[in-house]
Parts: structure tokens; sequence; C-alpha cells
């Protein structure tokens, strides 16, 4: 859903992964900085080495990456750990969904990707982002919820439980929109002290 996606290009960074003669290659942003790469990142134009394997790509490196103009960093499977889906993932051939929107990308996803033809997967990391797995976790319980109690009527809650969506948003309301407790005292006439 385009709905979705935009939502999660909103709240997260997100990073464009490309595969290419079956490597997968980071396009250069702002997400490496602070990573550790399996693989060295050379300089395309001399071949010189500006970023060491395991090495972290502090936020000076990246500046050379940038000056050197770096297209992309050859990665591995490891090196994309914690790395969720923004849109859905398609098989070009079958028209197969291989995963949703919003999931942890797997080593067995990653490896599919060459078969169905994906040659780019944007991808975010809930993990490093200030919103963090709070929104990605809300998102897909929200997506989960109908099937789970789609005939149960909303206005009714469990018994000693309030888990349905009309209880949360009012006590939502209630913590965040409550007016002050604010007492005023009786008003005094004003006296003059001599």
């Amino acid at each position: 859903m385009k709905f979705n996606e935009e939502i999660l290009r909103t709240f997260y960074q997100v990073e464009r992964v490309t595969l290419r003669d079956s490597e997968l290659h980071w396009n250069l942003s702002e997400g490496l900085i602070d990573r550790k790469l399996s693989h060295e990142i050379k300089n395309p134009k001399t071949d010189d080495v500006l970023v060491g394997a395991h090495k972290r790509v502090t936020e000076a490196l990246y500046k050379e990456l940038v000056k050197a103009k770096v297209p992309a960093a050859h990665v591995s499977v490891a090196d994309l750990e914690g790395a969720f889906t923004v849109a859905d993932l398609v098989n070009r051939q079958t028209g197969e969904v291989l995963l949703e929107a919003n999931k942890p990308l797997t080593a067995e996803i990653w490896s599919a990707l060459g078969e169905a033809e994906i040659t780019s997967v944007d991808v975010f990391f809930p993990d490093r982002d200030d919103v963090g797995m709070v929104l990605s976790a809300r998102w897909t319980r929200t997506r989960s919820s109908p099937a789970r109690g789609a005939d149960r009527n909303l206005s009714q809650a469990p018994p000693g439980r309030s888990a349905n969506a009309r209880n949360r948003h009012i006590a939502f309301q209630r913590h965040v929109f409550r007016p002050a407790q604010i007492r005023f005292q009786p008003r005094r006439p004003f006296e003059i002290q001599h």
C-alpha cells in the first residue's frame, strides 16, 4: 500500500540497497555514518581504500566518500541486520509478494531478490532512528488487529480491560490534552498597609 510506505518514509530515514552482480550495495547516504561494514570502500577513480573493512565510517570519512563521489558501498547481509522493508517486495515474474512492508529482511529474502528480479530495496533501521521500534511495532499491530477481533464492537470493552481502540484513544486524549489542575484562591480586596 502506497499510504503505508509514505508513513514509513515520513518517520524513518530510508536507505536504498541495490543488487548488482549478486552483490549488495548500500547507496551512499548519511545512514552509513557510525557503521562498520564487512567490505572496504574504495575510491572509484584511483582504487585507493578510503575506509577499511570492519572500520567505523566516521563523519570525516563520510565527507571523504562524498568528495570522492563514491556511489555505493559493497555490503554483506550481516551489515544489513535489523533492516526492515519500506514497501512490499514483489516477485516481478510471478507477482508473488515475497515480503510485506514493515517486515524485517532475513538472509533468505536477500538471497531471493536476484531470482525475483528485484534490483533495489528501500529499507529502514528502526533501532537506529529516534522513532525506534515504537511506530514500526505499533503499525504492525494495528494492521493485524482487525483479523483477530474484527467482529467485536469497539464500543464494548472486554471485562476488566480497556484494550480496544476507543478506550485507548480516550485515555490518550485525557493524558495529553487534560486541562491543567489549577486551584484559584478566593480574591481578597487590595489593602494598603500604613
